[in-house]
């Protein structure tokens, strides 16, 4: 049996529930429907942690994050610890890496062996982040990523036609000759958003602004009190109706764009054997953005 192609898809804090395939009736998600009507849908996933870095390490090294030592976002990955893109080059690919992937510390690679565009933040724990101008803080967990919502351009949606526009270009070019050469490619394709600020250009703002319902999962009564300490720290216990709708109208129309850049198709011939993404790791957010918790 020959190897397929792999294109590995990994965006962040897409919620599984915000895709027409998985009954959003509301968002346009064309081009992931229909992967997921042409291939297999995941119904019963979940991400190992409700944070970035471990998460993602997780992901890599197929370990949960006692087990690969990772548990904040600036825990460092061992080098020594094998992930599956090592096994992919046992395999005889030669794995390649475009876009974000929040690895920590000097090892950038993790068994990829090349790597396009980086990540949007430093790689090492303790430098302090870019900053972001008059969205300082909007990607953040708190108030302000709400109340600075709606209709703009934040850098995380350019980033990504950035990566998408690298990732077109080497699929075309190295994937290409790849195949050309009787070999298969792995590329994986790492996007920013869905993640804050929530902000969306104006034409997607619009379409779903008004549109998208209420959560339909209130504060629980029985809520945990790490939650509900959460909320105050960050400021988002009481969020108006008004906030709350036009966050959530700037999330959706964010999941629609990034979703569109799955149609930028390259020139030459295109293998989509394999499309995985992230799940949302916002764990305080759950209410807002009509979340189901982690589990337990």
């Amino acid at each position: 049996m020959n190897k397929p192609n792999v294109l590995f898809i990994f965006s962040d804090q897409h919620a599984q529930k915000v895709a027409g395939c998985y009954g959003d009736d509301v968002v346009r998600t064309p081009n992931i429907d229909r992967l997921a009507q042409e291939g297999v849908r995941f119904d019963n996933a979940y991400c190992p942690s409700p944070i970035c870095t471990p998460s993602r390490m997780s992901m890599l090294t197929a370990r949960w994050p006692h087990r690969q030592e990772c548990w904040t976002n600036d825990d460092m990955l061992r080098s020594d610890v094998p992930t599956w893109l090592h096994r992919a080059g046992e395999a005889g690919y030669r794995p390649a890496l475009i876009g974000r992937m929040h690895s920590i510390g000097p090892d950038q690679l993790h068994g990829y062996a090349e790597r396009g565009i980086g990540d949007h933040t430093p790689n090492f724990a303790g430098i302090a982040r870019f900053p972001m101008g008059v969205l300082e803080g909007t990607n953040e967990p708190d108030s302000v990523s709400l109340t600075q919502s709606g209709a703009g351009m934040a850098i995380y949606q350019r980033k990504d036609q950035d990566v998408v526009d690298a990732a077109a270009a080497w699929l075309r070019d190295k994937g290409a000759a790849r195949n050309a050469a009787g070999q298969q490619f792995c590329l994986t394709v790492g996007l920013m958003t869905p993640h804050a600020p929530y902000l969306v250009d104006r034409e997607a703002f619009d379409h779903y602004h008004g549109q998208v319902p209420p959560p339909r999962l209130d504060v629980p009564q029985d809520e945990h009190d790490w939650h509900r300490w959460w909320r105050h720290d960050r400021g988002i216990g009481e969020v108006s109706d008004a906030v709350r709708d036009r966050a959530r109208a700037a999330y959706w129309g964010l999941v629609q764009r990034v979703r569109e850049l799955a149609d930028h198709r390259p020139t030459t011939k295109r293998d989509w054997d394999e499309a995985v993404r992230d799940t949302p790791e916002a764990l305080g957010f759950y209410h807002w953005l009509s979340l189901s918790p982690p589990p337990s």
